[in-house]
């Protein structure tokens, strides 16, 4: 059973309008969010000159992020939630009917699939719980 869902969609063809302005996405979002019976805990936005929209709506299930070319009429979009399967598609099938797009290139991954059912009551060994840094070498972090 997976702890999560993963759906990653390319928007084509939406009304350039709609995604030019942080007011009807964050609008959109909202409503996405009481429809799917999902729980906002914050989100933020950014508007870009002179136009498009970045945002990312934060919820105790996981996220939705957004962003929009509006010179292209392409949105794309990053659900993921925990929990019900159900939440990230009904979120998704929501933001389709109202954006209308033309076409959709979308992904649906199921998250944690090798996950036990129930949780597993193990405490974590000493040296997982330190942090691991920074490597010098590459600049990657886990």
């Amino acid at each position: 059973m997976a702890v999560g869902v993963h759906i990653l969609a390319d928007l084509y063809g939406v009304d350039s309008k709609i995604l030019s302005h942080i007011r009807p996405m964050k609008a959109l979002l909202d409503d996405t969010i009481k429809h799917a019976k999902l729980t906002k805990l914050s989100s933020d936005y950014y508007q870009f000159k002179p136009f498009g929209v970045s945002g990312v709506v934060f919820l105790a299930e996981s996220h939705i992020s957004i962003h929009t070319w509006p010179e292209y009429g392409l949105l794309t979009l990053d659900i993921y939630t925990c929990g019900a399967p159900e939440s990230a598609d009904e979120a998704f099938k929501y933001i389709v009917h109202r954006l209308k797009p033309k076409a959709i290139d979308y992904r649906r991954i199921e998250r944690g699939k090798n996950a036990p059912y129930q949780e597993a009551d193990i405490a974590l060994p000493v040296q997982a719980q330190k942090p691991l840094g920074i490597n010098t070498a590459t600049g990657f972090s886990p």
